[in-house]
């Protein structure tokens, strides 16, 4: 039996994520300018921050309130985010195996986010996006220098991380890196286990 809350958050993540696929990039857009609106729809949170232009002390939702339907099945697992989400700033995709191939929906890791743990200090956790695994933000991350990538689990801690600030403002494309075989020193794919 399908619960209205759970249809009501799933419309919602489908009009927000319509872009995918199409050429034209501008159907696909988040109130990123508004410092106001929240980069998650079912988020009620009040200790996330909202989606502003500032990076520093930025955090996305966690979706803490969100149901565990909402960011569960296929959703393009492993490809490139961006290339489709436009409005996304930084985003990839947390795995349970290190050698996944592209869109493989089952070895996408449930309930999981990345952090972006900040050289100057501050944290900026990304969304969970639709599709297990998927994680994404809209947060303006032109003032993003160097950074150790971490992935959390559903409770927050931290599962496992890059080395420290081996990541920079230029790798914000998860996926093109971090592919089924790896490319660019990158050892495959983020996994929600140390390697």
């Amino acid at each position: 039996m399908i619960h209205y809350k759970h249809l009501l958050a799933m419309l919602v993540t489908i009009m927000l994520m319509n872009g995918c696929g199409a050429t034209d990039s501008s159907s696909s857009s988040d109130s990123s300018d508004s410092s106001s609106s929240s980069d998650s729809s079912s988020s009620s949170d009040s200790s996330s921050s909202s989606d502003s232009s500032d990076s520093s002390s930025s955090s996305d939702s966690s979706d803490s309130s969100s149901s565990s339907d909402d960011i569960a099945g296929n959703h393009n697992q492993g490809k490139d985010c961006i290339e489709c989400h436009s409005n996304f700033t930084a985003a990839g995709t947390i795995f349970t195996k290190l050698n996944a191939v592209d869109k493989e929906d089952s070895a996408g890791a449930f309930n999981h986010t990345l952090k972006l743990a900040l050289e100057e200090g501050t944290d900026m956790i990304l969304t969970k996006g639709y599709g297990s695994g998927n994680a994404y933000t809209t947060t303006n991350t032109n003032t993003v220098g160097r950074f150790t990538a971490e992935v959390l689990d559903a409770t927050g801690k931290v599962v496992n991380s890059s080395n420290a600030f081996s990541h920079d403002g230029d790798m914000l494309r998860c996926n093109r890196c971090h592919t089924g075989s790896g490319v660019n020193g990158a050892p495959g794919r983020i996994t929600n286990f140390k390697l």
